[in-house]
């Protein structure tokens, strides 16, 4: 790519690239048909426009100074906010139902974080760009050979099939990308899986989502990122769920977590063997303490691995991960983090089972006492177990929990009114400070307004 000004009128910037893809003999230029997309869903291409220079293409398009949305998100630490995520969703739902209903359609094939341009930051004003391995089709059609960028082509792509599926599996890859700063399918140092690697766990099993913390943007993605083209969302389900909707999702994510396999190799834990997920599950519930100081060790990647052998559904790999990247420097948060890993492996295995957090049961009924009982001579336990479920955000991990929804709901007025709570005592030093006492009293006070609200 190349940033160019013009010598003549307008001296206006632009950008030139020139495409390794070869042009095939006798062939047109198939982006002449790309001039006329609107400026609100592509890039705008400039006089003179497309050309061939030694069998490759060229194109001269507009300049945009804020650069891709890769760009501005290393701005960011990597990632985007929510409401970038979905100022980026609803500019790009429109420009792709745009692409793929006009008369040739057009599929993108490459949407990845590089290709998406800025025309504005806030409000974010997004719009698509290298259309270098775009295909025109009037129907579903199918390649011998395609050129795409492995880490964001949909599970079809490997047979050639072309359809647009393809482009909104892709954009799913890019928002989870997004989302969190690291793609699905990228290591902790940078580096891609192998090429091999990626098609085969996109063939197997369900996209590791385990980063995504907010459950509506999960939904998204995993509407999404459906293996199935058939069931994969379209720009029909994005806006609904942009309208604050529930589209339906594919069966790989509403299905049963696959139950284990019973000619697999049993697990040890605590001395005892396990051979299904639910059961050591519990076991970890039981035996939180010592289970804790045992996955502190190599059991942890034995259970992995045993996990991912037996029922690949219910993967915690991807906590694991995120468990050994924030032990690097973490100091004192290190319980706290090895707690909020327990939480995450057991909702995991076991999510119909009764929510537990460090041998405390966390439904309402439960956690509405907690004020009363942290008042009495045995309650330091309890002091801990506040804490750590406040500080480590565990709570909401409990979201997943069957018929325990509302945990989440709880979570965000729980830190709400926390948060103010802090902010009292900061202001006013004298009326003291934030104690687990207290602490267990603005819980309260965030399970009443939710239930509250849901009976509104």
């Amino acid at each position: 790519m190349l940033l160019c000004e013009r010598v003549e009128e307008p001296r206006d910037r632009v950008a030139i690239k020139l495409y390794n893809n070869a042009v095939p003999d006798g062939a047109d230029d198939p982006r002449e048909r790309l001039r006329d997309i609107p400026a609100d869903y592509a890039v705008s291409y400039a006089p003179p426009y497309f050309g061939t220079a030694s069998g490759r293409w060229w194109e001269v398009h507009e300049y945009l100074e804020i650069g891709s949305v890769k760009d501005f998100a290393r701005t960011q630490g990597g990632h985007l906010e929510p409401g970038q995520l979905v100022d980026l969703v609803r500019g790009l739902v429109d420009a792709l139902d745009h692409l793929h209903h006009r008369s040739p359609r057009i599929i993108h094939r490459d949407i990845k974080p590089a290709n998406i341009l800025l025309r504005s930051s806030s409000p974010m004003r997004a719009v698509l760009a290298d259309f270098g391995v775009a295909i025109l089709t009037n129907s579903t059609m199918t390649m011998r050979t395609s050129s795409r960028t492995e880490a964001y082509a949909s599970p079809e792509s490997t047979s050639g099939e072309v359809r647009p599926a393809w482009d909104w599996w892709s954009l799913g890859m890019t928002l989870a990308e997004l989302a969190v700063g690291r793609h699905p399918y990228q290591l902790e140092d940078g580096r891609f899986l192998q090429e091999a690697r990626i098609e085969s766990a996109r063939a197997t099993k369900p996209v590791p989502l385990d980063h995504i913390d907010d459950p509506r943007l999960l939904v998204l993605l995993q509407g999404l990122l459906t293996r199935d083209p058939d069931q994969r969302w379209d720009q029909t389900n994005v806006r609904l769920w942009l309208e604050g909707g529930s589209p339906v999702l594919g069966s790989e994510w509403t299905a049963p977590s696959s139950p284990a396999r019973p000619d697999a190799a049993p697990v040890q834990f605590m001395g005892a063997e396990f051979n299904d997920p639910v059961e050591l599950a519990r076991a970890i519930t039981q035996n939180w303490k010592r289970a804790g100081s045992l996955f502190a060790g190599r059991d942890l990647d034995r259970i992995v691995d045993w996990i991912d052998d037996v029922s690949p559904g219910r993967s915690i790999r991807g906590f694991v991960d995120t468990y050994r990247a924030s032990r690097r420097g973490s100091g004192d948060r290190a319980i706290g983090n090895l707690n909020l890993l327990l939480a995450k492996i057991v909702t995991r295995l076991d999510p119909e089972g009764e929510p537990s957090f460090m041998g405390e049961t966390v439904d309402l009924k439960s956690m509405s006492g907690w004020a009363a009982r942290l008042g009495t001579r045995t309650s330091g336990q309890l002091k801990d177990v506040v804490e750590q479920l406040y500080q480590t955000g565990a709570l909401h991990e409990y979201r997943r929990v069957a018929g325990h929804e509302r945990l989440g709901e709880v979570h965000g007025q729980w830190e709400e009114l926390s948060s103010q709570g802090e902010q009292y005592f900061t202001l006013v030093p004298r009326a003291g400070e934030m104690t687990p006492e207290i602490r267990a009293l603005t819980l309260r006070l965030a399970i009443v307004r939710v239930l509250k609200e849901s009976t509104a």
